[in-house]
């Protein structure tokens, strides 16, 4: 046989080798879809969002490494051509992608566009999504859903919570109103990825007491189904009466507890709620952030996110002491000489201070006009912050006293904190009543470690007359 006859035959068994590897590869992406058919999917009907687009859930997954439902985990490994051939088939990855990593085990969802290149919603909004267990009880942190124009075609959220109990739950999307009221636009049924029988929890009786050394914590109520609105109402003697409202139809709901603390047997008004964390049987665990009311006899803790309220939920609670506390030197640090910058001005500090074991950074102040009483925002505000690593849990920083040059002594009115994706605690105090006057300054941190405490109470819903604190 000639050079040229072997060449062609070659060719002609080159022509016949494509087909034939390209239908094996499509025999075990069959066989594959066999085995993901049986993963969860949702078929639910689409949502139409506000723009005009629909909005389709493709399925969902849980745990740590995700893979797009669907046959996309299976055909990352087919040469990209004829991938582009099987995408054209079965559609492109939710939000253009197939795979997506999670530090923490978590629920992911994963919808697509129609039509691929969405038109953005007035103003660039951003629509919310809670889940919804089948009670039709809404719960859990939001995920948030941009919508842009020329973004990927889908969109994928993810759940820390859900109702694990439920074999199916709803993702209900809202879209904020100008005035920061939700409406809802829609929702997508979906199927719960795990078993859904999980153990038990027994409810303790209210009133419930614990103690933590000399401190005793007493839990006096439980309730949700709340909305965002409180009534504060001080009475002739000088008691407040703080009542939380139930949530308006709708309306994502927020919880409040009431309880007090006693120490050596005496009432402890310089104690308070550091840190409330939620829990349940079912693995669910839900920081919570909130607004703390104090009155005389009790600390009323109106707070979101809430689980479901099917069953009982473990309060975690850390207990702090409050900044007109007294503490020991160990748990405070000084920082003196903080030139005071021009107005509107910050002075970029890097220092370090070390406090109980805990590096401070503090690294910048920030001098602000003095904003009338009411109106105003936290950009609006003087400011001194600072970041630290590697602090344990229960373990609280404060800003106890601030003076300047003169000797005035001066009340930080917002703080706020936080965690940046890099990992660092950041803290921050906010003022208002800085003077321009003021030349230097003075700041004393305390760091201390918190008091534990834990229930696990069945959340009572919400009545006309909530949670009222005297």
């Amino acid at each position: 046989m000639d050079y040229k006859s072997g060449g062609r035959a070659r060719s002609r068994l080159r022509a016949l080798l494509w087909p034939l590897l390209a239908l094996a590869a499509a025999i075990l992406v069959g066989g594959a879809a066999l085995i993901v058919t049986r993963l969860p999917r949702a078929t639910v009907a689409p949502v139409t969002l506000p723009n005009g687009a629909l909005l389709r859930a493709r399925g969902v997954t849980y745990g740590t490494n995700h893979f797009a439902p669907g046959l996309f985990r299976f055909t990352r490994h087919i040469p990209m051509p004829l991938r582009r051939v099987l995408d054209s088939w079965i559609g492109p990855p939710s939000g253009g992608l197939s795979r997506r990593t999670t530090a923490e085990p978590k629920l992911m969802v994963w919808g697509d566009w129609s039509p691929l290149s969405p038109t953005g919603l007035a103003g660039g909004t951003s629509l919310r999504v809670y889940l919804e267990d089948r009670q039709g009880v809404l719960g859990g942190e939001p995920a948030w859903l941009s919508v842009a124009p020329n973004q990927p075609p889908g969109a994928v959220l993810d759940f820390a919570n859900f109702p694990r109990r439920s074999p199916w739950f709803a993702a209900v999307i809202f879209q904020s109103n100008p005035d920061g009221s939700l409406v809802r636009i829609g929702q997508l049924r979906l199927p719960n990825p795990l078993p859904t029988h999980w153990p038990t929890w027994a409810a303790e009786t209210l009133p419930a007491r614990q103690e933590n050394g000399d401190l005793t914590c007493t839990l006096e109520s439980l309730q949700t189904g709340l909305g965002t609105g409180t009534t504060v109402r001080t009475t002739g003697d000088g008691r407040q009466s703080v009542t939380s409202h139930p949530a308006k139809p709708g309306e994502p709901p927020r919880s409040a507890i009431d309880l007090h603390f006693d120490q050596a047997g005496q009432p402890a008004p310089h104690w308070t709620l550091g840190k409330l964390e939620l829990a349940d049987a079912t693995g669910n665990v839900a920081p919570t952030t909130s607004s703390s009311l104090s009155g005389r006899d009790r600390i009323h803790f109106h707070f979101g996110p809430s689980l479901w309220p099917d069953e009982p939920w473990e309060l975690r609670l850390w207990a702090k002491r409050t900044p007109s506390a007294p503490f020991t030197p160990d748990e405070t640090a000084t920082l003196e000489g903080v030139a005071v910058p021009a107005l509107g001005q910050t002075n970029r500090l890097d220092r370090i201070l070390v406090c109980a074991g805990v590096q401070l950074h503090v690294s910048s102040f920030t001098l602000q006009p003095q904003p009338p009483a009411n109106g105003y925002g936290s950009s609006d505000l003087s400011r001194i912050e600072l970041t630290t690593t590697n602090l344990s849990p229960g373990v609280f920083i404060d800003l106890i006293r601030t003076i300047d040059n003169q000797g005035r002594q001066f009340v930080p009115c917002s703080t706020s904190t936080g965690t940046s994706p890099s990992g660092p605690h950041l803290y921050g105090w906010g003022f208002r009543d800085i003077p321009a006057d003021a030349q230097m300054l003075e700041f004393t941190f305390a760091v201390q470690r918190g008091r534990y405490f834990a229930f696990r109470v069945q959340p009572e819903p919400a009545s006309p007359n909530s949670a009222e604190n005297r």
